[in-house]
């Protein structure tokens, strides 16, 4: 998306999911709340032996501007990454 943070280009990537929802296509908006898809753990050890063990999700938000990347979060303690992600995405 381009509306979320002026001047960039938006990326999320959700990673790692067992399941899609079929309705799920590039550029869709996703609401609070709404079921995307289920944890997994693709390219783990316990997926290529059938089990369910280390299901997880790898959530990476990337802005893209003016030939630049950055990969919100990237060094940032977790304490100020948390603060940061809840003042961006909760209702005031």
């Amino acid at each position: 998306g381009f509306d979320l943070i002026p001047g960039f280009r938006v990326i999320t990537i959700y990673a790692h999911l067992s399941h899609i929802e079929k309705f799920i296509k590039p550029g869709y908006n996703i609401s609070r709340g709404e079921l995307i898809g289920k944890s997994g753990n693709t390219g783990m050890r316990e997926s290529t032996v059938g089990s369910k063990a280390g299901s997880h999700l790898h959530w990476e938000m990337i802005l893209q501007g003016d030939k630049k990347e950055v990969y919100l979060g990237k060094d940032v303690p977790h304490e100020k990454l948390y603060k940061m992600l809840s003042d961006i995405f909760e209702d005031s």
